[in-house]
C-alpha cells in the first residue's frame, strides 16, 4: 500500500518519534546521549531570554516569571508563545541574526531505542529538521562503533499539535516516557530528557525554548502537571511495544537456560558459534542492546555488534 501523506500542522508544531532500525538501541553509553543533545542544541533556535529553567524562575529577581502558580494571563505570555496557539510571534534577538533559525524545540526525551521531540518549524521544514538530526547522529554512531548501514527506521512518525490542551498533553507524555517504560520512577530522575536538563536546569547544554512555557503556566502548576501520570489511553504516537529496562541478571539467566548450563563459565566453554547463535537469539527475542549483551556474556563487543546482522 502507498504511504499515507503526513498530517500537516496548522501551527507548525509536531510531536515526532524517531526509532532505531529493527528496534535496536541507538545509545550505548552516556557519551552517545550527550552527542545527540549537542546536535539538538545546535539545531534549535533559542533567542536570548528564552533559556529560563525552574530554578531561575523560583529564585530569580522579582517580576521574572510567575510564582503564583496561576501563570501569566496578561497577554504577555501570548507574545512569546508562538506556535499559532497564542496571539503573535516573538522576533529573534537581533544579536543572533547570523544564526540559522531552523526550529524551536519545546521538549525532548532520548530513550534507549527511540527519540521523542516536541518542536515547531521555523526556517526548515519538519522533514529537513529530522533528516539533519538523524544523519548527523548516525554518522557519529556508525563511525564510533565501526558499523555500516541505517541506524534509524526509514520513516519517522509525526503528529500535528493544533491546540494548547494537546500541546501540554504531549509535553507531559514525552517527559513521562521513562517512567512508563519502567526505566525510572520519577520524571526528574531521568538524565536524558529536557525536563531535567532544560526545565530543572541540571545541564549546561540547553536545547529547549522554555520561556514560552513559563509564560503560559505557573511553575508550581507545571511541575504538578509533569508529575501527574497520564492515563494509558492517551492517543499519542508511540512505539508498538515500549521497551522496559531488562536487568543483567535476567539476560544471564536466559542465556544459561537456552544453553542448558548452570553458570557463566560453562557458557563460555561452549563452542563459539553456539555462543553467538544463542546470544543473537536472546537479543532478538528481548531487544537486548549489544553493549549489555557483551557485558553479560563476556563476548567481545565487536563480535556482538556483528550479531545484529543475524537478527
Amino acid at each position: 500500500m502507498p504511504r499515507q501523506p503526513r498530517k500537516q500542522s496548522g501551527t507548525g508544531i509536531y510531536h515526532v518519534m524517531l526509532r532505531g532500525v529493527n528496534r535496536q538501541d541507538i545509545f550505548e553509553e552516556d557519551q552517545d546521549y550527550q552527542t545527540l543533545v549537542s546536535i539538538l542544541s545546535k539545531l534549535s533556535s533559542r533567542p536570548k531570554g528564552h533559556e529560563d529553567c525552574l530554578t531561575s524562575q523560583l529564585v530569580g529577581q522579582s517580576g521574572q516569571g510567575d510564582r503564583s502558580g496561576q501563570g501569566d494571563r496578561s497577554g504577555q505570555g501570548d507574545r512569546y508563545f508562538d506556535p499559532g496557539l497564542g496571539q503573535s510571534t516573538c522576533p529573534l534577538d537581533p544579536t543572533r541574526t547570523q544564526t540559522i533559525c531552523t526550529c524551536h524545540i519545546y521538549a525532548y526525551c532520548l530513550m534507549p531505542n527511540h527519540i521523542h521531540l516536541l518542536l515547531r518549524e521555523k526556517g526548515w521544514q519538519l522533514s529537513d529538521i529530522i533528516k539533519s538530526v538523524a544523519s548527523s547522529y548516525a554518522f557519529y554512531f556508525n563511525k564510533k562503533y565501526e558499523r555500516i548501514g541505517h541506524l534509524f527506521q526509514d520513516r519517522y512518525r509525526s503528529e500535528p499539535c493544533d491546540d494548547m490542551q494537546y500541546f501540554f498533553t504531549l509535553f507531559r507524555y514525552i517527559h513521562q516516557n521513562p517512567v512508563k517504560a519502567g526505566i525510572t520512577q520519577c520524571v526528574e530522575d531521568y538524565p536524558y530528557s529536557s525536563w531535567r536538563n532544560d526545565y530543572l536546569g541540571f545541564s549546561e547544554i540547553r536545547v529547549c525554548t522554555t520561556q514560552p512555557i513559563f509564560k503560559r503556566i505557573g511553575t508550581k502548576m507545571l511541575q504538578d502537571l509533569v508529575n501527574m501520570a497520564l492515563p494509558d489511553d492517551v492517543p499519542c504516537i508511540d512505539i508498538e511495544h515500549e521497551r522496559k529496562a531488562i536487568p543483567d541478571e535476567f539476560v544471564l539467566n536466559t542465556l544459561l537456560q537456552k544453553s542448558n548450563v548452570q553458570h557463566l563459565a560453562a557458557f563460555q566453554s561452549l563452542d563459539k558459534e553456539l555462543q553467538k547463535k544463542i546470544a543473537a537469539e536472546v537479543m532478538r527475542q528481548y531487544h537486548i542492546g549489544p553493549r549489555q549483551m557483551s557485558r553479560v556474556s563476556c563476548i567481545s563487543y565487536s563480535i556482538v555488534q556483528r550479531l545484529l546482522n543475524w537478527i
